[in-house]
């Protein structure tokens, strides 16, 4: 651990104000990136954000420097984000999966890059598709697809681990995963497509004029 992170620490067990907003300056931006990417919209986010800086102080003391700083702290914002969602509703987690059905769905931090996002290899992501974007279609997932795709694939989990947090099974876990990775890669296809045809009206567009 660097020198000075640990001072920063050391200050922040003793409640000590200017390093507790360093921390924050420090950390927000990649915890703000934690908190979208398991909520529906950024409101929330923004509040989630808040609320997980305030345990991170209120709870500094049990950080007892084995494992960085940082990954305690993601921990404690990716429980309070499950935590949010569950609370707003249980049932979307419930041994069915989620309330809304795949079908359903279908017809309806600057440090996190597209192969982060996506490192399992199973969905294939164009150049043109921004971090903001990939955000933005995660947000769409229904809460069970979204929240197990987040433990499963960024904060890599084990189906075992997933199944113990949720009090689901982990054939529930393995299945809201492949809905997500089934509907993420038909968001995805659809926006590049879009884009593609976009592009394809502009040239035809520019063409004309010459």
């Amino acid at each position: 651990m660097k020198t000075d992170l640990e001072h920063i620490i050391k200050a922040c067990k003793k409640q000590k104000r200017n390093a507790q907003q360093e921390v924050y300056e420090r950390y927000a931006t990649k915890m703000r990136a934690v908190c979208r990417r398991y909520c529906k919209n950024s409101e929330d986010a923004e509040d989630l954000l808040q609320e997980g800086f305030i345990k991170v102080f209120k709870n500094i003391d049990q950080y007892n420097w084995s494992g960085s700083f940082e990954g305690w702290m993601r921990r404690i914002f990716v429980g309070n984000t499950i935590n949010y969602i569950k609370s707003k509703d249980y049932e979307i987690f419930s041994q069915h999966g989620d309330i809304d059905s795949f079908d359903l769905c279908l017809a309806n931090d600057d440090n996190h890059d597209n192969e982060l996002f996506f490192k399992s290899g199973q969905i294939e992501i164009e150049e043109e598709v921004s971090v903001d974007e990939l955000i933005a279609m995660l947000q769409e997932l229904p809460n069970g697809c979204r929240v197990i795709f987040n433990l499963y694939v960024i904060e890599e989990y084990s189906h075992k681990e997933i199944a113990e947090l949720l009090h689901i099974t982990e054939g529930t876990s393995k299945s809201q995963l492949s809905k997500a990775r089934k509907m993420l890669q038909l968001h995805v296809s659809r926006y590049v497509a879009k884009k593609k045809d976009e592009k394809a009206k502009r040239a035809n567009w520019y063409l004309r004029v010459i």
